[in-house]
């Protein structure tokens, strides 16, 4: 029967968790590398079968953030993860888990949750590095370009629909990770410096390259500098040594998902969904149980 266990670390949840996961499952599980990347205020749990000798699941908590559900992560343990006493405000993850975790957290507190989004996953394996514009320039960001990175960060964080809370709070945490050399940004400018467009990967397993962000300046939208800029960060991450490079698109979104298809990356036959819980009676989501 699936139990759920607490890690003390972000190590233990290593241990743990890759012990009971194939080699395949390892290396494209996004979570495990966002364990490795992630050292404070992080909470993890795993979810597995003793008898199976099989994970279920496994779920971390950032302060400030949803619960991440993992993929794999299967329904039973999805239950099992909504039974956890503690304070859960949001949760994405593969759509039948975080379907099943808000239904059962429905039936226990009696609590009303609004879906934020559904994602669909994309990947490629090889890709040409783009041919630029006779007046624009690409380069990785660097520990001095903090202040620009903070002020993009924002700026997208407010264009895909947050408060300026949690937008700062999203700004500090990409200088931060900056500073500490984690994660890659590739930024699209004009000769004369002005930004274009930032694409990220901020997580990654060993041989996988997540792109996790892009934002294009309004002013530039529509011109190929995401399509560019996407293509130029892919290839890098390739030329790095990951054998995959993932990302994601609101399934609701056509513009996305035509652009990264054109960039031939392949869709994936899992979605994503995130839910958010909601004092407001019209915006309740009810999953199917």
């Amino acid at each position: 029967m699936p139990r759920v266990v607490e890690a003390a670390s972000a190590c233990e949840f290593l241990r743990v968790a890759e012990r009971y996961l194939s080699v395949e499952d390892v290396a494209n599980n996004v979570i495990l590398g966002w364990a490795r990347s992630e050292e404070a205020d992080v909470r993890y749990w795993v979810c597995y079968d003793d008898a199976e000798s099989r994970i279920e699941g496994a779920a971390m908590l950032t302060r400030g953030f949803p619960l991440m559900l993992a993929l794999p992560t299967t329904v039973g343990a999805s239950v099992a993860f909504a039974e956890l006493e503690v304070d859960v405000d949001g949760v994405n993850g593969p759509a039948e888990a975080t379907e099943a975790f808000v239904s059962s957290r429905r039936r226990r507190d009696g609590s009303t949750w609004r879906s934020e989004y559904r994602l669909v996953a994309y990947e490629l394996s090889a890709i040409k590095p783009p041919r630029l514009r006779d007046d624009e320039e690409l380069r990785w960001l660097v520990s001095d370009d903090a202040h620009l990175l903070e002020r993009l960060t924002h700026d997208f964080r407010l264009d895909v629909g947050e408060d300026d809370e949690r937008a700062e709070r999203g700004a500090a945490i990409a200088v931060q990770r900056l500073r500490d050399g984690r994660g890659k940004h590739m930024l699209l400018q004009s000769k004369d410096g002005s930004p274009r467009c930032l694409v990220a990967s901020t997580r990654e397993t060993p041989s996988l390259g997540v792109i996790s962000s892009v934002f294009t300046l309004p002013s530039f939208r529509r011109m190929g500098a995401a399509s560019r800029t996407v293509a130029a960060l892919a290839a890098a991450l390739l030329d790095s040594g990951k054998t995959k490079v993932c990302l994601y698109a609101d399934a609701d979104e056509p513009g996305p998902n035509k652009l990264y298809h054109s960039l031939g990356f392949e869709r994936r036959p899992a979605t994503f969904q995130a839910f958010k819980k909601s004092p407001a009676a019209d915006s309740v989501v009810t999953p199917p149980t």
